[in-house]
């Protein structure tokens, strides 16, 4: 059986609609935060366009991300940069095994610890973290 390999346009619209499902936003919310048109930002929820450089770091902003990370799901960047800590380094090894749900989990903790070290009660979008479930470790210690 030959495995369907998702093409650049549909990786960034299935990764897009995502992140506005994980973050609760809609289309408009998006449309506000970064400047883009309605139309383009339903073309690339719709898999209909590629969203250009400039694009990827305007949504990596209204996001408050890294720009690599909409840049790689439009197929702009391959590879990722080996960091300098071997911690980081031993965080996303084991942060990659956990399936993805687990994966969102991890970063919306992050999320959680910055601003609570900062004393800052500004969100980017995203709810408290989640509970683990309590159902199976997924052979995950």
């Amino acid at each position: 059986m030959v495995k369907y390999k998702m093409n650049n346009r549909e990786e960034f619209s299935k990764w897009l609609e995502d992140e506005l499902y994980h973050r609760r936003w809609t289309q408009a919310e998006l449309v506000r935060k970064t400047g883009l048109s309605r139309g383009g930002v339903s073309l690339l929820v719709n898999a209909m366009t590629r969203p250009n450089p400039e694009t990827c770091i305007m949504i990596a902003r209204a996001f408050n991300i890294p720009p690599d990370i909409p840049l790689k799901r439009a197929g702009y960047l391959e590879g990722r940069k080996d960091s300098a800590s071997p911690t980081i380094d031993e965080a996303n090894f084991k942060l990659e095994l956990l399936p993805e749900k687990y994966q969102k989990l991890v970063v919306e903790y992050i999320e959680f610890l910055l601003h609570k070290r900062n004393g800052d009660d500004k969100r980017t979008g995203l709810d408290e973290p989640d509970e683990i479930p309590e159902e199976t470790n997924n052979g995950v210690d």
